[in-house]
């Protein structure tokens, strides 16, 4: 079996409400420090698949 990892991430400058709002929430609960946020979508996929190929 094979595991394969996807990653999938908005362009560099584009636009990410998602991370904003996060780090306000951060910042809001007190952590300090925080300088940015990025939102991501991780993917895990099993496949029965030689790992070589």
């Amino acid at each position: 079996m094979t595991v394969i990892e996807v990653r999938i991430e908005l362009k560099k400058g584009g636009a990410d409400p998602v991370g904003k709002n996060t780090k306000k929430t951060l910042e809001s609960l007190g952590f300090k420090g925080v300088t940015a946020v990025r939102s991501v979508k991780f993917f895990e996929m099993d496949i029965d698949a030689p790992a070589d190929k």
